[in-house]
């Protein structure tokens, strides 16, 4: 028998379904030369026939394969697919020796479109809010120019959804180092965004409390400075009521009694109002 040189090398159902395209699934072929039609190193053809004598898919009788009936074959064929790539070839090889009503029908699952659109509307009103905050937020953290922040925060926006969506759309045609431009470039994104919302979120909860901080010290600066004016004008009419005080007690130790009777009849008035006035301040001041 002229030898024969295989153009690659068989798989162990591809070896398989050659057996079973031989006349009455049999040959009379040495391992090593049956091996040399699979491709295969003599160790590897005594391995696989072993395997598949064990499996019972053949039966050997020295140099004599025979495969084994059809029923058999599909109940031991699982056992000696060690692959996924293996059992989806095996799947090939059954589906085309099995007769037609035999096949199973796997029915199709139907997606819930309700599902799928409360997902996208989701999604899309998650990223309009976070879009929305990150522009706001980008304003507040750089307010000298605001109509051009505006648009650059828009942009990047749209331009992080857009490369994210073509990115998921065609992952497995981009080539590796496109891919990690376009993750890079969106994760760089996706920081800025996250930056613009925090700096928003700042502005909302510090704002409001800072302005009214703000106007408490102020008030607070402006009472405090009436209080010292008040301050002054008491001490002012303390000192007034004191020198008239030291002025009658001086004429009475001088002896002048007369003297000292007519200048308190005369400050008596003035006195009393600047006590008056004292009174006034002091309640104003507090």
């Amino acid at each position: 028998m002229a030898e024969v040189s295989p153009i690659r090398t068989f798989e162990d159902e591809e070896a398989l379904a050659w057996l079973k395209t031989q006349p009455g699934g049999r040959i009379n072929l040495p391992p090593a030369e049956l091996g040399q039609r699979f491709g295969w190193t003599p160790q590897r053809t005594g391995r696989r026939l072993k395997a598949w004598k064990k499996a019972r898919l053949i039966t050997k009788r020295g140099n004599t394969v025979t495969v084994a009936i059809e029923a058999r074959q599909k109940a031991a064929f699982k056992n000696v697919v060690v692959d996924q790539q293996h059992l989806d070839k095996a799947s090939e090889i059954r589906s085309s020796v099995m007769p037609p009503k035999a096949a199973s029908i796997t029915p199709s699952a139907t997606p819930s479109i309700g599902v799928d659109v409360a997902a996208y509307v989701a999604a899309i009103g998650l990223a309009s809010v976070a879009a929305l905050f990150s522009v706001r937020g980008m304003v507040q953290m750089f307010p000298g120019t605001p109509l051009l922040i505006v648009a650059m925060a828009s942009m990047m926006e749209a331009s992080k959804l857009i490369a994210a969506g073509w990115l998921a759309k065609r992952w497995r045609t981009t080539a590796w180092v496109w891919r990690l431009v376009l993750v890079a470039l969106v994760v760089g994104l996706a920081l800025i965004n996250a930056t613009g919302v925090y700096a928003q979120l700042v502005a909302a909860h510090v704002g409001e409390r800072g302005a009214a901080t703000s106007a408490i010290e102020t008030q607070n600066a402006t009472l405090t400075a009436r209080i010292d004016a008040q301050a002054h004008t008491v001490d002012d009419l303390d000192r007034r009521v004191r020198q008239i005080d030291s002025a009658i007690e001086e004429a009475a130790r001088r002896g002048k009694i007369n003297v000292s009777l007519s200048a308190m009849e005369g400050q008596r008035r003035a006195r009393a109002a600047l006590v008056e006035e004292h009174k006034r301040e002091a309640a104003t001041s507090w």
